[in-house]
């Protein structure tokens, strides 16, 4: 841990259950039907956000938004990976803690990491 920080960098890895959570997610978005048209707003707080962007960084799913409160960045190189193709979607973040390096508003440090080419 570095000072400062209140808990472990995840950001390596690849909490055991997310992926299957992922998918309970991605069911109820496929359920919700006319995804194309109306995109979904999705969003969660805390291991929530970090399922939430395991839908965003790891699907297609059509989505409006992403808004991740007090989540933390896990398995950062797929979500890196990833990130370029939710160009047309508006993301969100708040943080409560100390924890999270890298918040996933377009603005952040993190945004521009992962940014690919060709963004502005």
């Amino acid at each position: 841990m570095h000072e400062g920080v209140l808990g472990a960098d995840l950001s390596a890895a690849q909490p055991a259950g997310i992926e299957h959570a992922a998918q309970a997610v991605r069911a109820l978005l496929a359920r919700q039907g006319n995804r194309a048209r109306q995109p979904s707003i999705l969003g969660g707080f805390s291991q929530g956000a970090m399922v939430a962007a395991q839908v965003a960084f790891l699907s297609n799913e059509p989505l409006r938004a992403l808004v991740l409160l007090s989540g933390t960045v896990v398995d950062e190189t797929a979500w890196k990976a990833n990130y370029g193709r939710r160009k047309g979607c508006t993301s969100s973040s708040r943080t409560a803690g100390r924890i999270q390096p890298c918040p996933s508003t377009p603005r952040t440090a993190c945004a521009a990491r992962w940014r690919p080419p060709g963004w502005s």
